[in-house]
């Protein structure tokens, strides 16, 4: 309760950008949001081009789908000792954005019908900043990481009841970390460190979808891990120019994975005016053991803390979708979204935590081939304590997160 009131007022002019899911935003449609981010049982629009790649070839048209969203999470830390100390990071609103279409028809390929999709998204985005002075400022001052993912999609039916996809997907990786160093000054300023690189990685994905009768249809998406391998990254110090020639400016190397997952769905539909979803997913966190920065000359004497030893988990999500009329659909959804950081490993970087979200969405279709997407999401987690044991660093935790997404969907 005394986090909880502490967040509160300290809501009222900052923010911090903390994900759930180590660094996954998972905002990769707004029909899907306001569904609970439910979506890969069924084949609904061109999204399935990244969620499920093999309902793409059954969605009964072709189209069009982008829009975007705000997302701005706030989170505030709690310390008791060896005196109360409380702190929160500066206001920030991440933007994830995401195009999905479907391209060139379906076209027959002997018993087989095959259709081409496109997907970019920007699916794993992360970005948190504290103050210069805060308690935790040699561990974590600025952990930013986003990506954008490019992935072409070949989907095929034999009939109307079966659906197989499979996705290439090629992601850019930018990566900024800061903390502060000790590199005092005469005059009593502290010195810090600045990471900052791009880097490529490649995967693959699999996607099933089988419709069982008229009302109920199956989905299963595999999406193998990527590699985000970093090169000739910058490393920039700030420190007293006194000590510039102990601090030379460098280049670093380093890989950050990005989990394998494997997600099933359920979609029912027991009136032609109601869709109801389920999604189970899987996560591979447990691939991501360190986050080493590595200097490509001579080591500086940097002090780091790189081991995650993140855990799998699982995250459920429930979402309905009801026809008004022809005009309006409305949406509300649920999920559960479990947190890879185990006790011990809880860092100011990433001081995540399993969250609950409730979401709620429409859909207005404003002619007969454009539609407008509307979807607003909370989220929020329980009172976290936990400490990094690597630096003896801990205090409490708790979060909450507002998303809004706002897309459009063209049909033909």
């Amino acid at each position: 309760m005394r986090l909880h009131l502490a967040l509160s007022a300290l809501w009222i002019g900052q923010a911090v950008s903390v994900l759930a899911g180590g660094f996954e935003l998972r905002l990769l449609g707004v029909r899907q949001l306001g569904m609970g981010h439910a979506g890969a049982g069924f084949a609904a629009d061109a999204a399935a081009a990244w969620l499920n790649p093999g309902a793409l070839c059954l969605v009964p048209r072709n189209s069009v789908v982008f829009g975007g969203g705000a997302v701005t999470p706030v989170t505030a830390f709690l310390a008791q000792t060896p005196s109360v100390y409380s702190a929160a990071s500066e206001l920030q609103v991440l933007s994830p954005i995401y195009l999905h279409a479907s391209l060139g028809g379906t076209r027959d390929l002997g018993q087989w019908r095959v259709r081409f999709g496109l997907s970019v998204t920007t699916p794993y985005l992360s970005s948190i900043r504290w103050p210069d002075t805060w308690k935790g400022r040699f561990i974590s001052q600025e952990f930013s990481f986003s990506t954008l993912f490019v992935q072409p999609v070949v989907s095929f039916t034999r009939g109307s009841r079966l659906g197989i996809g499979l996705g290439f997907s090629l992601g850019w990786g930018n990566l900024l970390v800061r903390r502060a160093i000790q590199a005092d000054g005469p005059n009593g300023t502290q010195g810090s460190v600045r990471f900052a690189g791009t880097g490529l990685g490649a995967g693959l994905s699999l996607g099933l979808l089988y419709h069982v009768n008229g009302t109920l249809s199956l989905g299963a998406t595999l999406r193998s891990g990527v590699m985000i391998r970093l090169r000739q990254g910058s490393i920039r110090f700030d420190v007293p120019e006194s000590l510039e020639s102990q601090y030379p400016d460098g280049t670093f190397s380093a890989s950050l994975p990005l989990p394998p997952s494997l997600t099933l769905g359920i979609g029912y539909q027991p009136d032609p005016r109601l869709r109801l979803a389920l999604d189970l997913s899987f996560y591979g966190w447990e691939s991501f053991e360190s986050l080493h920065l590595l200097p490509d000359s001579p080591a500086y004497d940097i002090q780091e803390f790189p081991e995650r030893n993140f855990r799998n988990t699982l995250t459920l999500s429930l979402g309905g979708e009801y026809s008004v009329n022809e005009v309006l659909r409305v949406r509300a959804g649920w999920y559960y979204d479990g947190s890879p950081v185990a006790q011990g490993y809880v860092s100011p970087d990433l001081p995540d935590a399993t969250r609950i979200g409730l979401t709620a969405g429409a859909g207005v279709r404003l002619s007969r081939h454009l539609q407008a997407d509307l979807a607003y999401a909370y989220e929020f987690t329980g009172e976290r304590t936990a400490i990094l044991d690597a630096a003896v660093f801990g205090g409490a935790y708790e979060s909450f997160v507002y998303k809004l997404g706002l897309g459009l969907v063209y049909t033909f």
